[in-house]
């Protein structure tokens, strides 16, 4: 098994993030892309509009899109219920 370290990041969404976009185990992944969101979301929720969070701000964005391209690769096609 293979295991490398992630760099730490400043704030606990940038973690939680960095580790979605890394994971390579599709039964995994939605999860974690999930959790990556409501993360961001918290952040995005208690983090005041002001030219001083301009940069995180702009990094938050970023992820969401990059959190979107990655859930539309990761879908699993539904079968239909069996009758």
């Amino acid at each position: 098994m293979n295991t490398f370290k992630t760099p730490s990041y400043g704030a606990p969404w940038q973690q939680i993030f960095v580790h979605a976009m890394l994971e390579r185990r599709r039964a995994r992944s939605a999860s974690k892309i999930a959790a990556a969101e409501k993360a961001i979301t918290k952040r995005l929720n208690e983090l005041p509009v002001s030219k001083e969070n301009a940069e995180e701000l702009q990094a938050l964005m970023s992820a969401v899109n990059k959190l979107n391209g990655a859930k539309s690769t990761c879908k699993v096609i539904a079968f239909p219920k069996l009758k």
